[in-house]
């Protein structure tokens, strides 16, 4: 199970690549994606998942459905493709980062 609120933000922004984008990283830092052909094209920064709201919209293109509710007074919630993949925080970014990465059968609390 992963401690979402303990990982720093470069932690955060690596798992989503990880687990929610496949991207592979090498020994030398770099980050690379697999295309349709199975080949390996070199990403040149590694986005701000947990903190860079543009990307939101990135993270939830990977998936066919999905919700975002903002809750009384400042909470969010984010459901991706089932009622199961359900995230909840302060921060819009976080929200959605944990039902993604709960819709790829990654447990978070």
């Amino acid at each position: 199970m992963v401690k979402w609120d303990e990982l720093t933000n470069s932690q955060k922004n690596e798992l989503i690549a990880e687990k929610v984008f496949g991207w592979i990283k090498k020994e030398e830092g770099n980050w690379y994606q697999i295309d349709n052909e199975k080949t390996e094209k070199l990403l040149l920064t590694l986005p701000l998942f947990s903190t860079d709201p543009a990307t939101i919209w990135l993270i939830l293109d990977q998936f066919d459905s999905y919700q975002i509710t903002k809750m009384f007074p400042e909470n969010y919630r984010t459901i991706i493709q089932a009622n199961k993949n359900v995230g909840y925080s302060l921060e819009l970014n976080d929200s959605v980062c944990k039902a993604a990465l709960m819709a790829v059968g990654i447990k978070v609390n």
